[in-house]
């Protein structure tokens, strides 16, 4: 990345400071001390005279730092790439990596993965020591292509980022013209998830070289590739336009907001420019002439609080976490004192502070509370951890847009958290909360959205930082399909309720639907292969008629009138195909279906069974053309008992999906479907109707 010249900045900060505690997170906030470095790299030698011999330097001390990289939901990135400096590893596949690096320095961790913002934070290293750091990486939200002539505007989450047309230029500054990857990410440290992924901690250093307290009110990633993915950035004189979302009420909007980037290097906010809000749109927009992860921060005089920990004894809590919190800034740590006292410095001043404790399963009643500029505070009563944590009420909120700006409306929720669900509607702004949702010892919450005529499921990290969870928005990007359907004479287009399309077939989509040019669909933009399916009449016999196309999700818009879905001759199969199946649960189902009587979505409806109870084996051979798929239903045809696997082989060749554990009827029906064409097949896997596997939206090999 090109980033403004800086002085080399050493920081020391001290964020949290707690008597006679350890911070085994390093989250906090304090004064820093700011060093200007010189020149020296530490290994000038003295001139050389005779006969003196030359002098070696001694080998640097080193420690290691080791860690887990993961995702949101915290499963592990295998192949991430980690770098401190010069030195770089990656993580294996569990998503743990270690780098040695020299020791008694405060450095700078990031870690990277594909179509992940990348993420990064400073640690100690310690002599002959391993040190833990854990990164998580949030996902990118929006991945979007255009050419440097047009330039382009990406919403994502009610922000947005304006890429101009002009000059963009590659690592080693030549200029670059044609088509532009922008992956863009957008969140907030009121979530989560967000709060997981802010870079760095909550401070920054300021124009004239001091060290500030910072609140954040979301930050924004950037990624710019070119056609053969090598980064790019804007080119000089050349600037882009971001635009935040915010909460009239959290912040003066008649202030302007400093803007900050995030130096990988230096492991430090640094102040660039400023946002000032903008009442026709109620965000914050400002202009930025590089990409990093950028962040809209309003600057705090610090104040300090002291406080205490008990039991429902009023004994004493020798070890505690700690969840201290006020909107834009947030902070977690394990509190070790044998008196269960705490001290947090630098905390946000003129703010609501909230805190609370959790230890052994318990927690405690929330304490809130202001703090002046520089005060020095005792928080009282002390923190009674007393109540069960896994009878926490939840109340969880949040808000779904299509294509980061339109609310969506008019549809349900189903949140399930554990074995407790609930239905709702969203409001007319997009909005959503939930009440009394128990939180048990669930640690995801699940959410199933109907809407764009297809089933949408997300999962978020429940936390016990706050028993009222906001997931943030929920972004539903969205590709609009627009195509056709011929007749492999070309003597007809299908444009009648009679004719069907279905994509990545039996699950998703069961299209009866055509405009006066063939067919069109939305569908969620993925940037996964998809596979659209067309057919003729309502039933199955020899003379139907069936074609497929493959398609990429990757656009807001795709147009496919240019390559219709080409209907195949009739013609019976010149050479059979035999199908063995085999499956691990001998009690369960397993159905032969037929393209043409696919008109649900839930298996036990129509199809022939082939392997019944008792059995495990079954071959079967296929002398039609047609579309045949192959499910596993548990067993008695009821909706538990979804665990093992379904083979099948064809040529010689074996395909296999294994079940999810636990899986419930929706995710636990599993199979294939298998496309015949004169005695040739192609085989799409199907994972589930909710959760799919890697290759259940395209061909498998």
């Amino acid at each position: 990345m090109i980033k403004p010249l800086l002085l080399a900045l050493t920081l020391s900060f001290s964020l949290i400071a707690f008597s006679g505690c350890s911070d085994s997170t390093s989250d906090g906030g304090s004064s820093a001390n700011i060093n200007i470095d010189t020149p020296n790299d530490g290994k000038t030698k003295k001139p050389k005279t005779d006969p003196e011999p030359e002098l070696r330097p001694s080998a640097p001390r080193e420690g290691n730092v080791t860690g887990l990289v993961t995702d949101a939901l915290g499963n592990p990135l295998a192949g991430a790439i980690v770098k401190s400096g010069t030195r770089s590893t990656t993580t294996g596949t569990n998503g743990v990596y270690i780098i040695q690096l020299e020791s008694n320095n405060s450095v700078s961790i990031t870690a990277d993965f594909f179509n992940f913002a990348e993420n990064s934070k400073n640690v100690t290293v310690e002599t002959n020591q391993t040190t833990n750091l854990d990164l998580t990486l949030a996902k990118v939200d929006t991945i979007v292509t255009f050419d440097t002539t047009a330039g382009v505007t990406v919403s994502i989450k009610g922000a947005s980022v304006e890429l101009p047309e002009g000059s963009y230029v590659l690592a080693d500054g030549s200029t670059y013209t044609g088509e532009v990857t922008a992956k863009v990410a957008f969140n907030t440290v009121a979530t989560d998830a967000g709060a997981a992924a802010f870079p760095g901690d909550f401070t920054g250093v300021q124009t004239d070289g001091s060290v500030t307290g910072i609140l954040s009110y979301g930050f924004i990633d950037v990624v710019l590739e070119d056609s053969n993915g090598n980064p790019l950035q804007l080119g000089t004189g050349e600037t882009a336009m971001l635009s935040f979302p915010i909460d009239a009420s959290a912040v003066d909007t008649t202030k302007t907001i400093p803007l900050w980037y995030y130096d990988t290097e230096k492991g430090a906010w640094i102040e660039d420019g400023s946002a000032t809000y903008d009442v026709a749109t109620g965000r914050y927009i400002g202009t930025v002439s590089h990409f990093t992860t950028w962040n809209l921060d309003a600057k705090f005089d610090g104040a300090t609080f002291e406080g205490c920990v008990m039991d429902e004894n009023n004994n004493t809590l020798t070890t505690a976490d700690l969840y201290i919190s006020t909107l834009g800034w947030s902070k977690h740590v394990k509190n070790v004192d044998d008196n269960g006292t705490f001290k947090f410095i630098n905390t946000p001043s003129d703010a609501n502070i909230t805190i609370f404790a959790l230890a052994n399963g318990l927690i405690s009643e929330k304490l809130t509370f202001e703090l002046l500029p520089g005060q020095d505070k005792v928080i009282t009563p002390c923190l009674v951890v007393e109540n069960d944590a896994s009878q926490e009420f939840a109340s969880i909120s949040g808000k779904i847009l299509i294509n980061g700006e339109v609310p969506v409306t008019s549809v349900y929720v189903q949140i399930e958290v554990g074995n407790e669900w609930s239905s709702f509607r969203v409001e007319d702004n997009g909005t959503f909360s939930s009440s009394a949702i128990l939180r048990g010892t669930a640690t995801t919450i699940k959410l199933y959205i109907d809407t764009l005529d297809q089933p949408i499921k997300r999962e978020f990290v429940l936390t016990t930082n706050d028993v009222n969870t906001n997931i943030g928005t929920i972004d539903i990007q969205t590709t609009v399909v627009h195509g056709c359907v011929t007749r492999f004479d070309n003597n007809s287009t299908f444009n009648t309720p009679e004719n069907y399309i279905n994509i990545d077939a039996p699950y998703y989509y069961n299209y009866n639907d055509f405009d006066e040019d063939g067919y069109y669909l939305v569908l969620e933009r993925d940037f996964i292969t998809h596979t659209l399916y067309a057919h003729t009449g309502s039933t199955m016999d020899e003379q139907a008629l069936f074609g497929s196309l493959d398609f990429q999700a990757n656009q807001e818009r795709l147009d496919l009138t240019n390559n219709c879905i080409v209907l195949n001759e009739e013609v019976i199969i010149s050479k059979p195909v035999t199908v063995s199946i085999t499956t691990t649960q001998p009690d369960t189902y397993v159905d032969v279906l037929y393209t043409q009587e696919t008109d649900y979505l839930y298996p036990d409806s129509w199809g022939e069974a082939i392997i019944n109870e008792g059995n495990s084996t079954a071959t079967f051979t296929i002398t039609e053309n047609g579309v045949y798929y192959i499910s596993q239903l548990s067993n008695s045809r009821n909706n538990d008992d979804y665990d093992g696997s379904i083979s099948i082989t064809l040529d010689g060749k074996t395909h296999t999906v294994i079940v999810p554990a636990n899986a419930t009827s929706y995710e636990g029906w599993v199979g294939f479907a298998i496309e015949v064409y004169q005695g040739t097949y192609k085989i799409i896997e199907i994972n589930s109707s909710f959760d799919y596997g890697e290759c259940s939206r395209g061909e498998c090999s």
